[in-house]
């Protein structure tokens, strides 16, 4: 249960950095554990109220079996950022790597064959384009979607200016994730 103990025994000043992110990230999970498990509660709540049998529709089934037949490649530079990615992905069997700066992606990329790119990193607008642009020029993955992750609102035309196929806020969340990855590898199988 969240909210119960004396965490501030387990804190000694001055703290180091790494320190106080692992107490953050330990809490950030247990509050994750905790919304996810009232999400189900809610979820199973929900389906008992407007479902009389068991079944599961078949739209969902396959979008559960698409998520794990993909691969994203996230390029993340933030450690809090990069830890809630991983946990929303592995939690959905989502195959992917998981890089911390837009060079070393760039090796990644050109190996490999991506189904979506997760952008996460703090990039200036015209370095957004260029590597974009780089990208694109590959073919391996020319016309892979890339989404922009950040807590800076982007506006429509920055994005399509960018060659950006969609965009996410952070924190990122869970079912925004979900409906992304989705949408976009959906839109590039079809």
């Amino acid at each position: 249960e969240i909210g119960t103990g004396d965490w501030s025994s387990d804190v000694c000043l001055p703290i180091s950095d790494k320190r106080l992110l692992s107490i953050f990230m330990n809490t950030y999970s247990q509050i994750v554990s905790f919304l996810e498990r009232k999400e189900q509660s809610l979820a199973m709540d929900k389906n008992v109220a407007s479902r009389k049998n068991d079944s599961v529709s078949s739209e969902e089934n396959s979008t559960q079996k698409h998520h794990k037949d993909i691969r994203v490649l996230v390029i993340e530079d933030d450690e809090l950022s990069q830890y809630i990615l991983k946990n929303l992905l592995d939690n959905k069997g989502v195959k992917y790597d998981l890089i911390d700066n837009e060079f070393t992606a760039l090796s990644k990329i050109e190996r490999y064959s991506y189904d979506l790119i997760l952008l996460g990193c703090q990039l200036q607008a015209l370095e957004v384009h260029n590597w974009i642009s780089w990208v694109r020029g590959r073919d391996k993955n020319a016309h892979t979607p890339i989404v922009m992750c950040s807590a800076t609102r982007v506006e429509q035309t920055e994005l399509t200016a960018w060659g950006l196929d969609d965009f996410l806020y952070k924190p990122v969340r869970k079912q925004e994730l979900y409906q992304v990855i989705s949408t976009q590898t959906l839109k590039k199988i079809a």
